[in-house]
């Protein structure tokens, strides 16, 4: 994984909320129904965790809410998703409050070569770790097309070694999955996906069905893309 310190996430900017426009329809909920934030987003439930030493890592500013989150004129909120910088001991994203049980590990089309090249042996450290979380992942940022058809330049290891290899380990390590997804944008979704998903199965485990999530309430349920 790249390391070094990413920037600190921004708060969600509610600036330019429109009021009294008429542009949204009434909403029942609403004390005064001309009286309402439109372009308020939608609060993701839980925080992302990043690990310090990740470097350029996700941001998650990009997302947006489901659909069930849209305004009454039909709006698209934007979902805005807490990041907290902090130490993991294995990956790099995680859920606070969960570090312990689910784990991301992020690598690059060039990490992913280096990696299994000359840090190989603590790599394989590492999946040791891995396999033993109840939810553990690594997002390859590129395609397997890509790896095997367009390594780095100066990529020392073969191609066919990064197949194989990744080959064992997904049999050695059958609990942890490999995502290939083509690109870092794609990579970031899936990520946050993932995260998502394991949330949303806790809450069901421990309070039942989630409810929708609220901007009044950012804690109340779950929230998705």
């Amino acid at each position: 994984m790249p390391k070094g310190r990413p920037s600190d996430p921004t708060k969600p900017d509610t600036s330019g909320r429109q009021k009294n426009t008429g542009k949204c329809k009434s909403d029942p909920k609403a004390d005064d129904p001309t009286d309402i934030d439109c372009d308020k987003p939608v609060f993701c439930p839980f925080t992302v965790i990043i690990d310090t030493r990740e470097q350029a890592p996700y941001q998650f500013r990009t997302f947006k809410a489901d659909a069930k989150h849209k305004t009454p004129s039909g709006i698209v909120r934007d979902l805005f998703i807490p990041v907290e910088i902090a130490t993991l001991k294995t990956a790099d994203y995680s859920i606070k409050g969960f570090e312990s049980e689910i784990a991301i590990e992020r690598k690059s089309l060039t990490d992913l070569f280096g990696t299994l090249g000359s840090g190989r042996e603590r790599f394989e450290r590492e999946l040791e770790r891995l396999s033993e979380f109840q939810v553990a992942h690594v997002v390859i940022e590129a395609s397997w097309e890509t790896v095997l058809c367009k390594p780095p330049e100066r990529a020392k290891l073969s191609p066919k070694s990064i197949f194989r290899s990744i080959n064992a380990w997904e049999q050695e390590f059958p609990t942890i999955h490999w995502q290939f997804m083509g690109m870092k944008a794609i990579a970031e979704h899936k990520t946050f996906r993932i995260l998502e998903r394991f949330w949303n199965q806790k809450q069901k485990a421990l309070q039942g069905s989630p409810e929708s999530i609220s901007e009044e309430n950012p804690q109340s349920g779950v929230t998705s893309m």
